[in-house]
């Protein structure tokens, strides 16, 4: 969507973020929050799951994510 083809300069997907991220903090305990429609299957990415937990730690998808946000040291986004 255009968020993504304007807001995201070099990364383009998450597969990709999560790359990125592991790169710049190897050492970091790295939870991956799938979209929510990625996970009804409204959206592609539900069935690369398995790539994704080889770039991250822990996969978190029953939990809202504002409840994250006091448990983390950063936050990384696409857009």
């Amino acid at each position: 969507d255009a968020s993504i083809a304007y807001g995201a300069p070099g990364v383009r997907d998450n597969l990709g973020l999560l790359r990125a991220v592991r790169e710049r903090r190897p050492e970091a305990f790295i939870v991956y929050k799938p979209h929510p429609d990625v996970l009804a299957g409204r959206r592609g990415g539900q069935a690369g799951l398995a790539e994704e937990r080889r770039w991250c730690d822990a996969i978190v998808t029953d939990v809202p994510i504002h409840r994250l946000f006091d448990e983390v040291d950063e936050i990384e986004l696409l857009t």
